[in-house]
C-alpha cells in the first residue's frame, strides 16, 4: 500500500511511473499521515547545494523532469508499517533528492513481515 499527498488524480501517472500495478494507492491530501510521519517541508531543503547534485545526477541518469506537481518544498519520505500499525522503519528525506537506497526498503519490508 502506498499513501501519497498528491490529488487523487495523479495516483495514476505515479503508480505508472513507479510500476506499481496492483498496488492499492491512497491519496492523504490533507497531509494526516505526513504530519503524524514528520516528515518536513523547507525551502532549505529544495536550496541545499546537495539537492543540487541530486538534480544534476538525476539529469545525467536520463530522467525529465516534465513540470511540477503538488508542493514542491515538501520533503519526502518513506515508512514501512506493520500490519498492526507499529512502524518497523522510518526513513525521511532531509533535502530534496535524498532518498532511501531501494534495497533497504525492501530489506525493511521483508523484515516487517
Amino acid at each position: 500500500m502506498v499513501v501519497g499527498s498528491g490529488a487523487p488524480r495523479f495516483a495514476r501517472a505515479f503508480a505508472e511511473d513507479m510500476k506499481l500495478e496492483g498496488t492499492p494507492i491512497f491519496s492523504d491530501e490533507k497531509l494526516a499521515s505526513y504530519r503524524a510521519a514528520g516528515f518536513s517541508r523547507s525551502l532549505g531543503g529544495v536550496l541545499h547545494p546537495r539537492a543540487a547534485l541530486a538534480w544534476i545526477k538525476a539529469i545525467a541518469r536520463g530522467a525529465k523532469q516534465t513540470g511540477k506537481q503538488g508542493d514542491a518544498l515538501q520533503q519526502g519520505g518513506v515508512l514501512v508499517v506493520k500490519p498492526g500499525g507499529e512502524v518497523a522503519w522510518r526513513y525521511a528525506s532531509a533535502i530534496a533528492g535524498d532518498h532511501p537506497a531501494p534495497e533497504r526498503v525492501v530489506e525493511a519490508v521483508r523484515s516487517a513481515r
